[in-house]
């Protein structure tokens, strides 16, 4: 957020833009970092030189480097922690390692075990103690930002509890270490088959090769990718892949050592094999975010309520919202945000008319949910009870003098439970609640598919676009819902 912020003063372009040339940045400089650790290692610089393609063109890296993220500062710390190991200097690298867990929680498969041998070796002094302490007063920062009233306060870190709590990723734990134990073991199944298709397979024996003629540092590596594995395997997320860059960094080390023992006249032309990655990582095709919002607010009417219970379509809107001031009359919730105390907090700094119409409902809801955040006996019935009232009552305080609207392309019990006894019709990409809807003029849509389309957004693109066009042409007979039905599911297939 700081170093990112120096970044959106640039000049140039959208503050989106801004920022994924931070992500750019900061993954060049860890490829240099990664490329310095292992260039003493081999007999010549080109040695070094294939690894360093190999992990920064590869497809989590290069995903990684084109967005706006944690994942690629998160990649240059790791990258700078490793050098400062591998040339012993320790004193900065103890400040580095501090800094490393300022931004991600997957630092920590790099930070405990260089710890750990730095402890084993007695090469901790109290200096170096002071200075790994030093970085995490950091924190301080989301402490006192809080304390600001931001108008978004994500986790509302302004007491030491919530701090705690936004640390530790409380929030995110319901996903965490409790998966059955066959799902983990199929998560380790597409960890290892995910690692090896970067290195496209066939070398990962080149990989094994290098890892046997490792002698001092094997365990480091080995401990690095232990942690990081199995903490990443016990995780729920659909877009788990940027977490396994400890892991992947490690291995092409590995594989660094074992081309370093091949003699091949011809073996620097290796180097440029990763580069078959970028068409389908290059992000310069994708448009998904970018055209939802549009079209979504293309859809509404002036004044109105939407009620989204996805992700990947809220975040482009609340961008739109805040930062380019688009849509700013609509009333935009994340029905998911809802189970935090600190978004409802926002809602009502955010919307207070809305607010303050359901203030019986807020006040409601939110007894149990505190009882719920601080792991206090609590009612689940009740909570439920109450939270599908909330949402109820969002949608009825809005319909006297606003025009409601659903976007809810994954099926949701909550949802159908709130909006029982409420008209539901498709109105162009959403849902009219609570009056009839009209033939909306799909001409007006903007899609713009690229050429691969992940499967994550290919369940988008058909579960919003492709579904509504359907749905529009059923109740209406429309024919531009028809024409974009039929030219989408070609693009489609």
């Amino acid at each position: 957020t700081i170093l990112g912020r120096l970044f959106t003063l640039i000049p140039l372009g959208s503050i989106a833009l801004r920022m994924n040339i931070f992500s750019a940045v900061v993954s060049s400089l860890a490829g240099l970092f990664f490329f310095l650790t292992i260039r003493d290692r081999f007999s010549s610089p080109l040695s070094a030189l294939i690894p360093t393609s190999f992990l920064g063109l590869s497809s989590t890296i290069w995903s990684v480097s084109n967005q706006t993220e944690v994942y690629a500062l998160t990649y240059l710390l790791i990258a700078i922690d490793l050098f400062l190991y591998h040339k012993r200097r320790y004193h900065l690298l103890a400040y580095f390692l501090g800094l490393t867990l300022t931004n991600h929680m997957i630092g920590l498969s790099v930070v405990v075990p260089i710890i750990g041998f730095l402890l084993i070796r007695r090469r901790l002094s109290l200096s170096m103690i002071i200075l790994f302490l030093l970085p995490l007063t950091l924190y301080l920062y989301l402490l006192i930002r809080a304390r600001t009233s931001p108008l978004l306060n994500w986790g509302n870190p302004e007491t030491l509890e919530r701090l705690i709590w936004h640390l530790t990723g409380k929030q995110y734990r319901v996903w965490m270490f409790d998966l059955p134990f066959t799902q983990v073991v199929n998560n380790l199944r597409l960890a290892l088959e995910r690692l090896s298709r970067e290195f496209f397979f066939f070398l990962i024996p080149v990989a094994i090769y290098g890892l046997i003629q490792i002698r001092e540092d094997l365990p480091l590596y080995l401990a690095i990718c232990a942690i990081n594995i199995f903490y990443s395997i016990n995780y729920s997320i659909p877009d788990i892949e940027s977490y396994f860059i400890p892991s992947l960094v490690v291995i092409t080390i590995f594989l660094g050592y074992g081309l370093n023992r091949i003699r091949f006249k011809y073996l620097p032309l290796l180097a440029l094999l990763p580069l078959i990655h970028l068409p389908q990582n290059s992000g310069k095709d994708y448009h998904f975010a970018d055209d939802l919002a549009q079209n979504i607010l293309t859809n509404m009417k002036n004044r109105s309520l939407l009620v989204c219970n996805i992700w990947d379509a809220y975040s482009p809107l609340l961008y739109y919202d805040i930062v380019e001031e688009k849509g700013s009359e609509h009333w935009i919730i994340d029905k998911e945000l809802l189970r935090r105390s600190w978004y409802l907090n926002y809602l009502k700094r955010r919307y207070p008319e809305l607010c303050d119409r359901l203030k019986d409902e807020f006040q409601r809801y939110e007894e149990q949910l505190y009882l719920f955040e601080h792991d206090l006996p609590y009612d689940p019935d009740l909570i439920q009870t109450r939270f599908e009232r909330l949402i109820q009552g969002i949608f009825r305080a809005s319909l006297s003098d606003r025009t409601a609207y659903l976007l809810s392309p994954i099926r949701d019990q909550d949802l159908a439970r709130s909006l029982t006894g409420m008209t539901r019709r498709p109105e162009g990409i959403l849902l009219r609640i609570g009056a009839e809807a009209e033939a909306f003029d799909f001409n007006q849509f903007i899609i713009r598919i690229p050429k691969k389309l992940d499967p994550r957004h290919h369940f988008l693109v058909k579960s919003i676009y492709l579904r509504m066009a359907y749905l529009n042409y059923q109740n209406y007979r429309s024919e531009s819902a028809l024409r974009f039905y039929q030219k989408l599911k070609m693009r489609l297939r």
